[in-house]
């Protein structure tokens, strides 16, 4: 698709900011020279339009915020605040993101999965009632509501986004979500946005804060032994994992020091913990060079040769042909 969000000349003080289109075509493009047809990529907006994304999300935000994003796009674009933007598409745009999500979700729950909704602006810092950092929907928040809404009983989300999911974290804090997710968040315990909330735990919520220049074992480490186990535990039907990139050592939004390959090992933990009934939502992660890379290092254990044989044989099975990750495309 068109890359349709995206700053307007002229609106922000500094001239270039970090959540542009390329960060979704350029790891689409690395996709498909890493895994060819082994993956499968679908546009989104097939099987939910724009009126069931708004319907949903109706049930996560308030209706002053929608009605703020939608009215700042339609007169041609603004900011959300210091640093979200909006130009003219970007409430349909936000709306076809969240599609993304959901029909990863369908595909997860249905058995075929994992999936992974390759879409854009991010959601995470998105509160209830505010868009920020970036993100002007809560996609992780609405996807887990979308599954609970379709007959799954619990549903975990995990961020592991560099910056704390506060967004997330307020939205499953009532409601139906409370009872129904539970939520890890990963993260630099010092990094945006900073507030006592990101470094402790309460109700259906853990927070592990890592220190700056933590690096990829001790990263693995503490998500193995504080954040999976409380997911785990809860048995879910289906996890939820909000996927940011800016841990990378290279990426200059935040200070912890992992690698591409990171997510590898990261991905397959959550594969031994989960299975397939995981989908993953693209979230932060601007450094444009290694941003696909650890896109396509999260794919690997599900994919071909790093699979288990037993597993392709369950794609076969599942008439797949051997494709073994569904992509949800939104640049």
């Amino acid at each position: 698709l068109p890359p349709r969000h995206k700053p307007v000349p002229g609106m922000l003080k500094t001239p270039y900011h970090p959540e542009v289109p390329a960060r979704v075509l350029r790891t689409e493009a690395a996709l498909k020279v890493a895994f060819g047809d082994e993956i499968a990529f679908r546009e989104p907006g097939r099987t939910h339009g724009d009126a069931a994304a708004r319907a949903l999300l109706e049930k996560i935000h308030s209706k002053k915020h929608l009605e703020r994003v939608r009215a700042m796009s339609s007169g041609g674009g603004g900011l959300l605040d210091w640093q979200t933007y909006a130009n003219e598409e970007t409430y349909g745009v936000a709306l076809l993101g969240l599609a993304a999500w959901m029909e990863a979700v369908d595909v997860a729950l249905a058995g075929k999965g994992p999936a992974f909704a390759l879409a854009r602006p991010p959601g995470h810092h998105a509160t209830p009632s505010e868009a920020m950092g970036f993100c002007v929907f809560c996609n992780a928040a609405a996807a887990a509501q979308h599954a609970l809404d379709r007959g799954a009983q619990r549903v975990a989300i995990l961020d592991w986004d560099v910056h704390h999911g506060n967004g997330i974290q307020d939205c499953v804090a009532t409601g139906e979500l409370r009872e129904g997710v539970r939520f890890v968040s990963i993260h630099q315990g010092d990094a945006y946005p900073d507030v006592e909330a990101q470094r402790r735990s309460n109700l259906n919520t853990v927070n592990v804060p890592l220190k700056r220049g933590t690096g990829g074992k001790a990263f693995l480490e503490a998500l193995a032994t504080q954040g999976l186990p409380f997911l785990e535990e809860f048995d879910p039907d289906l996890l939820i994992v909000a996927a940011g990139y800016d841990a990378l050592a290279i990426d200059s939004v935040a200070q912890l020091s992992l690698f591409p390959e990171d997510f590898a090992a990261a991905s397959q933990l959550v594969k031994l913990k989960f299975g397939r009934k995981v989908v993953f939502g693209l979230e932060g992660g601007y450094q444009l060079d290694q941003l696909p890379q650890a896109v396509t290092n999260t794919l690997r254990p599900f994919v071909g040769a790093q699979a288990k044989p037993e597993q392709r044989q369950t794609d076969e099975e599942q008439g797949k042909a051997g494709a073994g990750f569904e992509v949800a495309l939104l640049a």
